[in-house]
């Protein structure tokens, strides 16, 4: 917890670091210098930060952002468009709901393999406990235990009741004195309208706001702000009981949760069954005791029973044999089970380094078309005053920010191109459709040098001596 604390004051405190200097900024550039140079990029910084490190809640940055730029641009600097500003605002906003979105998918995502990882231990160690454990009580507390230590469900309690009806036991883990109006209940064989449906229905019934849509339940207060599995135990034609989890209610849609849970349901069941065997075979020994001591007796007599015990112990044996034989191939399903979940956790790491190369690639493509394409015009701006030129400047910028989420400048500054800093951005007013007299004009260079770059480039792209339109080529690498 402390750690989570220390993380988390550092994040306000870098939030807090970005904001002052964002605002710090808008004042500089607005009151000081007096000055419609674009500098709002580095709003998105703590935009999308914040989007990553409090998804949603996040979006008060950009929102407060947004809302700071256009108040000074009402106060401050009324004299540029007002388009422009709210523009930049609404960007702020939809980036910040972007990365804010795609965060809670990946954090949902992320929640919902680690819950579902929980449950795969949770059925290794009913099913580990299943072939240990021939008591039925201590069996039925140590599974209760087992799916709430994993983590994997918030509490779980398990009700078995014989062939009339009547309550047998009960157990629970997670509920404790909550649980005691349940079992008053249940020995008066009342059952909830959950558990009605449930023991009428072999599939898993899941109640998604068990407050609400249980009010006859004692405990569906116990349930605020969680979902409710309920299954019954069954093994063939016959039914145990019930048993039911409360999980986090934003997993109740997954078919996947329902396929685990009734999964340990009946292994459940087949469990009880198995331990009702045990009690059958030790019936029958003691039983064939009491047979042996009285055949000592009346042996003559009792020949013909003493057989026919015989072969009952011999077809109880058989069966034992079958019990344990299903018991291994249970845990050998188990052991390909764990294997299965190596290969989907392999896979799963793939998947995460693979996104954090895509990552990687998308900054790398942001700065080098920052740095390349951008910086050069705001760099002119800063050496002259607001008239045709930079005005026009100020045009080819907002194209360029375009370019932001595209490839163009990088295709152009690659190894296999490998045009300078000046090529490329003469590259760039070509693909704009400038002539090279705008160009030359722009960039207070000769119409010579500009010709002289032009053909730089079309041999560097491998268009000399083709007729292909250069400005039409630098155009289709954009796309």
């Amino acid at each position: 917890m402390r750690i989570e604390f220390e993380r988390q004051k550092a994040k306000i405190t870098i939030i807090a670091i970005l904001l002052t200097g964002s605002c710090f900024l808008t004042y500089y550039f607005h009151v000081v210098l007096q000055a419609g140079t674009v500098f709002t990029h580095f709003f998105y910084i703590p935009v999308i930060l914040a989007s990553l490190w409090w998804k949603r809640k996040g979006l008060a940055i950009a929102i407060f952002l947004s809302l700071f730029l256009i108040f000074s641009h009402h106060f401050l600097r009324a004299y540029v468009v007002t388009a422009n500003d709210y523009l930049r605002a609404l960007m702020f906003v939809a980036i910040g709901f972007v990365v804010a979105t795609l965060s809670e998918r990946i954090a949902k995502s992320q929640e919902k393999t680690v819950h579902l990882n929980a449950i795969l231990r949770a059925i290794r160690n009913v099913n580990q406990l299943i072939t240990k454990e021939k008591n039925r009580d201590l069996l039925l507390t140590g599974i209760c235990d087992n799916l709430i230590e994993t983590r994997g469900y918030y509490n779980a309690w398990i009700a078995i009741s014989d062939e009339s009806g009547e309550l047998v036991t009960t157990v629970e883990a997670g509920l404790g004195k909550g649980f005691l109006p349940m079992i008053e209940r249940l020995k008066r064989g009342e059952l909830t309208t959950c558990g009605q449906k449930a023991l009428k229905q072999s599939d898993v019934l899941v109640t998604k706001d068990p407050p609400s849509t249980c009010a006859d339940c004692p405990i569906s207060a116990m349930y605020s702000g969680r979902g409710a599995m309920t299954v019954r135990l069954e093994h063939g034609v016959k039914v145990y009981g019930l048993l039911c989890a409360s999980i986090p209610a934003n997993l109740t849609p997954y078919e996947e949760e329902r396929v685990l849970f009734k999964d340990i349901a009946r292994d459940i069941g087949f469990a009880l069954h198995s331990i009702e065997l045990e009690q059958e075979r030790k019936r029958v020994e003691e039983e064939l005791k009491e047979h042996h001591e009285h055949l000592e007796e009346l042996v003559a007599e009792r020949t013909a029973e003493l057989s026919k015990v015989n072969e009952q112990l011999k077809q109880n044996i058989s069966e034992r044999m079958q019990v344990e034989e299903v018991l291994r191939e249970k845990e050998k399903k188990l052991e390909n089970q764990a294997q299965h979940l190596e290969k989907v956790n392999s896979a799963l790491s793939v998947l995460l380094d693979h996104r954090e190369e895509e990552k990687k690639k998308l900054e790398e493509n942001i700065l080098t078309n920052v740095k390349k394409l951008i910086l050069p015009y705001i760099e002119r701006i800063h050496k002259g005053s607001l008239d045709g030129d930079n005005k026009k400047y100020l045009s080819i910028i907002k194209s360029d920010l375009k370019n932001l989420i595209s490839p163009f400048a990088n295709k152009l500054s690659s190894k296999y191109f490998n045009l300078t800093p000046t090529e490329i951005q003469i590259a760039d007013l070509i693909k704009l459709g400038k002539s090279s007299k705008e160009i030359a004009s722009l960039l207070n260079v000769s119409s010579n040098a500009i010709s002289f770059h032009r053909g730089n480039i079309r041999n560097k792209l491998g268009l000399l001596n083709k007729k292909i339109n250069l400005g039409s080529y630098l155009q289709s690498l954009s796309r």
